[in-house]
C-alpha cells in the first residue's frame, strides 16, 4: 500500500509526525514523503495520488477535489492531521467513494480548554495583576469574579462547545445555548444542564458569552452593534471561533464605548491585527495572537491517533475520527 504524505518539511511535519508516529506509519505501508520546506503544488499532487491509497494531509495541502482526482481510481483515504477539512475536499472527493479523517475532535477538546483558560483570565483580571506587579506595583483595585456557578452563553453547539461544557461541569455552571443551524437534542442539553434559547436570551442573561460558531456564508458577520448593545453590564465576552463572524468595528467600537463590558479575542477579521487596530487601544479587551489551540504539545497526540485510524481502517476496524460529507460541507472554512 503506498502512502502520501504531502507536509513539507519543518515544525508542522515534525511537531504532528514525530519520529515514533513515522515508524508506525511505515508500518502499514509504503510511505512517500515530501522532502522539500514548500507545499506540493496542484499538479504534482495529483501526479503523486495516481497510485496511492492513503494520503497524509497538513495545513497547506492542496484542495482534494472531485476535479483533481477525477481520473484517480487508487485513493481511499484522506488523512488530515488538521481539524477543518473545508479547504482541503469537497462534495466531489466524497462522491468518489474516499473516506476523509481528520484532528478535528481533537483540535476541538484544545480549543475548548483554552477557552477555560480566556474565561478564568478575564474573571480574575491575571494579566492585569501581572503586569501591575511586573512594573512596580501591588494591588491595582481592579475587581475580580470567579467561574464557580456561572450561567454561561455559548453560541454556536458543535464540537468546541460540547467538550467545554463537558470540562466546565465540576465548576457547576448552567448553560444558554444558542445555535442557527439545528435544534440540539434536548437529552443531551440536560445532561450537562443547558437550555436551548434564542439569541436574544443568551445576550441579555449571561454575564459569561463565548463564541463558537464555525465560520460560513450564512455567518459571516452576524454579530455587531445590535448584539453587544444588548449585552448586560460586566458581561465578558470570548471568541476563540473566527474574527469573522463578527462585525469587529462595530465591536471595538461598543467596547470603547462601554467600558462595563470585557472581551477575550483570540481571532482576528485580519490577521496579524493591524497596529493601527482601535481595539489595540482598549483597556477592557485581551488581545491573544490567535493561540486558542491546539497547543503545540499536543500535536503529536493528534498525529499519532490520525495514523492509528489508518491501521483500524486497514483491518476493518471502526474509524475514531472520521468525519461525513455534510459535517465537512459544515467546518470553517480559512478562504471565506
Amino acid at each position: 500500500m503506498k502512502i502520501v504524505v504531502t507536509i513539507p518539511q519543518g515544525e508542522v511535519m515534525d511537531t504532528f509526525l514525530s519520529a515514533d508516529t513515522r515508524k508506525r506509519l511505515e508500518s502499514l505501508g509504503t510511505v512517500v514523503y515530501n522532502e522539500s520546506t514548500a507545499q506540493y503544488t496542484p499538479d504534482e499532487v495529483r501526479e503523486l495520488l495516481r497510485d496511492a491509497q492513503v494520503v497524509v494531509t497538513g495545513w497547506g495541502t492542496p484542495k482534494l477535489t472531485g476535479e483533481l482526482l477525477a481520473d484517480n481510481d487508487s485513493l481511499r483515504l484522506i488523512v488530515h492531521t488538521g481539524g477543518s477539512v473545508a479547504d482541503l475536499v469537497d462534495e466531489g472527493t466524497y462522491a468518489k467513494g474516499i473516506r476523509v479523517l481528520c484532528g478535528n475532535d481533537m483540535f476541538a477538546e484544545s480549543v475548548a480548554e483554552g477557552t477555560i483558560g480566556y474565561m478564568l483570565s478575564a474573571l480574575r483580571r491575571i494579566p492585569d495583576d501581572v503586569f501591575t506587579l511586573r512594573n512596580g506595583g501591588w494591588k491595582n483595585g481592579v475587581v475580580t469574579r470567579g467561574l464557580l456557578g456561572k450561567q454561561i452563553g455559548i453560541l454556536g453547539v458543535g464540537a468546541i462547545a460540547r467538550h467545554l461544557m463537558r470540562m466546565l461541569q465540576p465548576f457547576h455552571c448552567s448553560f444558554l445555548v444558542w445555535d442557527a443551524n439545528y435544534t440540539v437534542d434536548p437529552d443531551y442539553l440536560a445532561s450537562v444542564n443547558a437550555k436551548q434559547v434564542s439569541l436574544e436570551e443568551v445576550l441579555t442573561s449571561c454575564n459569561i458569552i463565548s463564541l463558537h460558531a464555525s465560520l460560513t456564508p450564512k455567518s459571516h458577520g452576524m454579530i455587531g452593534r445590535r448584539e453587544f448593545e444588548m449585552m448586560q453590564p460586566g458581561t465578558v465576552f470570548i471568541n476563540s471561533a473566527r474574527g469573522a463572524i463578527i462585525r469587529q468595528q462595530e465591536m471595538a467600537e461598543v467596547l470603547r464605548d462601554r467600558p462595563e463590558l470585557f472581551a477575550v479575542l483570540d481571532v482576528f477579521e485580519v490577521e496579524p491585527l493591524p497596529t493601527d487596530d482601535l481595539l489595540r487601544t482598549l483597556d477592557n479587551v485581551y488581545l491573544i495572537p490567535h493561540r486558542g489551540g491546539p497547543t503545540v504539545d499536543y500535536r503529536e497526540q493528534i498525529g499519532a491517533a490520525v495514523v492509528e485510524d489508518i491501521a483500524n481502517w486497514i483491518n476493518g476496524k471502526e474509524l475514531a475520527h472520521e468525519i461525513g460529507v455534510s459535517a465537512a460541507m459544515r467546518m470553517t472554512s480559512h478562504k471565506k
